[in-house]
Formats: C-alpha cells, structure tokens, sequence
C-alpha cells in the first residue's frame, strides 16, 4: 500500500448502539452507558486524509462464548500496533486518546517498538517524583489551532515538567482568548517526542480531528451501524465491507 511509507497512526475507540439485545456498556461518544458494540480500530493519516487499517472488536466479559478470550480495549489496541508493524508499516507518529494514554501497556508497547506517540492523559495522571523535587510550569505559549473551513482558533499551550525534563513530555493546553491555569478548559498530553517541539506538539495532536471527521462519514454515510447481524463474526465482516469502500474512497480523493 503505497501509505505505509509515512503514516500517522491513530488508535480510536469506536461503537455502533441501538440493538435491545446488546450488552449494556460504556459508549464513549454517547458519554454515557448503553446497549452496543465497540470496536477499537487504527486510521493511517496522509495529509489529511484518513485511510482505515484495523479494527478488533471490544468482547465484555459478560458477552464472552465458550472458547472466547477476554481482552481490554488497550490489549487490544496493543494487538493492532503490532499487527501492523509485522505488516511493514513504517509508522511515523501514534496518536491516541486517553484511554490508551493512561495504560502503561500501552506506552511500553509503544516504546518496544520505537514509535514517536502523542496521547491524551487526564488532568490527575500520576507521575512519580523524587524526594525534593518540585512540578514546574512553563510559561504559556500563544498559538493559532488551523481548523478546517473554520477561521483559527486561539489557544495556549504550556509544558509541565516533574522534577527535570525527562524522556516522556507533558503538555496542558486550552482553549480561548486566554490561558486557563486552573484547568477548567483545559486538556493534557504527553508525549515522547525529542527537542523543540512546543508549538509543534499541539499541532501534530490536533491530527486525530480528521479521524473524527473520517469515522462520521462511516457512520453517516457507509452505514457502520445499518446491520440487522446477532453475532460478532457476521458484525465483523460487515464492518471489513464497510471500511473496504471507505478504503476505496480515500485512494480516489
């Protein structure tokens, strides 16, 4: 495939609901619980162009058969990134939500494999000090978020540092005219990317945007959710159709 060469990865949690006879479960995009399916699944980024690679879907313990294997969305997300680095994709940066930012598993799978990542944390993520150090803050940089068919939007962006800089960087940035020191418009990052990469970091993590962007033409246009399937292997190779047409899509844009 003529994307593997330069890709940004980005590992997404995504779900199709509305089915009576599903198990009850957390649905992200819905932020609340409900009956449906999720899948955790990988989009190659060219420019801004979406290309889908992978996806396994999400089994919970309560749904499992016999001869079926529990697994997280994280383990899962693990599975993917290996699964296609074995398939040669040379991958140049992952980006992921805080789901998998917050699983340890996660970042050093990533590591092992010597993959630049980007990941959303939450504001009460845990990072160890030692006795006497002290967390710093460095000064808020201004920047302009480009949007697509949008005006820019101003944002501010400032590195945490935990003792001394380490390998691992941690970000806060936020919305509006004006920084937010108190967090309330505010989200977190970190990341492992190496020198002067300030203004740069935000930018690169605005990526995923487009994997949102891609994943509603899914939805709304390729019919992710239009089924009338009860089992996981027929789901799944609908959802193999589905992503094979936005495939096809993608190459033709």
């Amino acid at each position: 495939m003529f994307f593997s060469n330069f890709t940004q990865v980005v590992v997404y949690t995504i779900c199709s609901t509305g089915f009576k006879n599903w198990y009850k479960q957390y649905i992200g995009n819905l932020g609340k619980t409900e009956r449906g399916i999720v899948s955790v699944s990988a989009y190659g980024l060219v420019g801004t162009i979406p290309y889908p690679l992978l996806f396994k879907i999400f089994k919970p313990k309560a749904c499992l058969k016999l001869g079926d294997t529990y697994k997280t969305k994280p383990q899962l997300a693990r599975e993917i990134i290996c699964e296609l680095k074995a398939l040669g994709f040379r991958i140049k940066l992952v980006l992921a939500d805080s789901l998998y930012g917050e699983s340890s598993r996660v970042i050093d799978t990533l590591e092992a494999l010597n993959l630049d990542f980007i990941v959303a944390i939450r504001s009460n993520h845990s990072v160890l000090v030692a006795p006497g150090d002290r967390v710093r803050y460095n000064r808020w940089k201004a920047y302009q978020q480009q949007l697509s068919h949008r005006q820019p939007e101003p944002r501010f962006l400032r590195e945490i540092i935990f003792g001394k800089r380490r390998k691992i960087r941690y970000y806060q940035i936020t919305k509006g005219d004006t920084p937010d020191p108190n967090g309330v418009r505010s989200w977190y990052i970190m990341t492992n990317l190496k020198g002067q990469i300030d203004l740069q970091v935000a930018q690169l993590y605005s990526l995923r945007n487009w994997i949102e962007y891609g994943f509603k033409q899914v939805k709304n246009e390729l019919g992710w959710a239009d089924y009338r399937l009860t089992d996981y292997a027929s789901i799944q190779r609908w959802w193999e159709l589905v992503f094979s047409a936005y495939l096809l899509v993608s190459l033709k844009t």
